[in-house]
């Protein structure tokens, strides 16, 4: 009986992640990306753009100690200025760098942000349970993770062409 649970459970592992595969897949040939309305916005505020380059720099080589703290600083400033899209945008970020740490219930605080976030500016929030599902496989809750792949596959709108 254990070793058919375990069948089980490693199908429903190869499944949520050939889901959430496919999902990310979709997102990249339909053009989706993070950085591409962003950088339009974050180029208005020069603070807030040297924050959040300088955040995905140090997160890009591994700096995750810097990065974290680029990305607070981002966080910052997008508040001060009320810009709910780049808010969500960096919210997303430090919730990337935090999983990449291993803090993923901070992780999961800052995504709910950035949802909150990027559903004021009336953007996706797609990417957000794809991290969510991230998440929730690091900490072995598999339903919890399926559930979030659903969630990002019916986002609207799925992405911004």
């Amino acid at each position: 009986m254990r070793g058919l649970a375990t069948k089980i459970r490693c199908t429903l592992r190869l499944k949520l992640l050939v889901g959430a595969v496919t999902i990310l897949a979709l997102f990249q040939v339909l053009g989706c990306s993070s950085t591409s309305t962003a950088k339009r916005e974050v180029e208005q505020d020069v603070r807030l753009s040297r924050y959040s380059t300088d955040g995905r720099k140090a997160f890009d080589e591994g700096a995750l100690e810097e990065a974290e703290r680029k990305f607070r600083q981002a966080l910052i400033r997008a508040w001060a200025i009320d810009d709910p899209y780049e808010s969500g945008t960096v919210a997303y970020n430090l919730a990337a760098c935090l999983l990449s740490k291993g803090a993923y219930a901070e992780a999961s605080d800052w995504l709910v942000d950035a949802r909150v976030e990027l559903c004021r500016a009336g953007a996706s929030t797609g990417n957000t349970w794809l991290l969510s599902a991230e998440v929730a496989m690091a900490c072995q809750r598999y339903e919890d993770a399926r559930r979030f792949v659903d969630y990002a596959a019916r986002t609207c709108p799925p992405c911004e062409i």
